[in-house]
């Protein structure tokens, strides 16, 4: 074998810390969402929960015909929210990354435990996309 066991000790350390940054940045503790508070619901809507988790730091913006009824500030990767939502509605969302770069957002929002939408957008910098939520007919 050719070269230093010295040198080799040393390559094989680099090597194993350079491999360690990732890890470390996985496991080490993130901030967390702030957690979905009850609001009152007005008649005719009903309480709804909001995820919505992205691959970067974003700020997102909900609206219910041309109303913002919800807006995620300051950016951050993962938002929780409760939402008061007619029985159908059909939600303009808006993602604005705060890097360049191609990004995802996901939506998931769901109704006593039942899923009514999980929609991903995609985009470099912004992306705005209609979530339709509506329940989901009994199965046969």
């Amino acid at each position: 074998m050719r070269g230093s066991p010295l040198l080799q000790a040393l390559l094989l350390a680099v090597v194993l810390a350079l491999a360690g940054i990732p890890v470390w940045s996985l496991t080490r503790p993130h901030a967390h969402a702030e957690p979905a508070r009850s609001s009152k619901t007005e008649p005719g809507m009903t309480a709804a929960d909001l995820i919505v988790t992205s691959t970067a730091e974003a700020e997102v913006e909900l609206a219910l015909s041309g109303t913002t009824i919800w807006q995620g500030r300051p950016a951050a990767p993962r938002f929780e929210a409760a939402l008061s939502l007619p029985p159908d509605a059909e939600l303009v969302a808006r993602v604005r990354w705060a890097r360049s770069g191609t990004s995802a957002a996901r939506f998931q929002v769901s109704r006593d435990g039942e899923q009514l939408a999980d929609v991903t957008l995609w985009g470099d910098t912004e992306a705005t996309d209609v979530l339709s939520v509506s329940p989901r007919p009994p199965a046969p």
